[in-house]
């Protein structure tokens, strides 16, 4: 997984939390602002087909789970 803030995301500096555990993505909190969207990437490849159909970005709070909104966009890698 990976995450990419464009320049301007955030208003000001500050400290990020971020963590990846087993399959999911720790992300700080929502407290603080964002002026852009940003990217959150997952490499999907070691998943099935079946599999693949079923994942999905949420937020999680508490036993809470939210679905996010998202776009699919599939990337190809050339061959060597």
């Amino acid at each position: 997984m990976s995450v990419f803030f464009p320049a301007g995301t955030f208003y000001e500096d500050f400290y990020l939390n971020f963590d990846v555990k087993a399959d999911t993505l720790f992300l700080h909190d929502d407290t603080v602002p964002a002026h852009t969207n940003f990217t959150i990437s997952i490499e999907d490849s070691k998943y099935n087909e079946v599999q693949r159909e079923k994942l999905f970005i949420a937020s999680i709070n508490g036993k809470k789970i939210s679905y996010i909104p998202t776009i699919e966009k599939t990337v190809f890698s050339m061959p060597k």
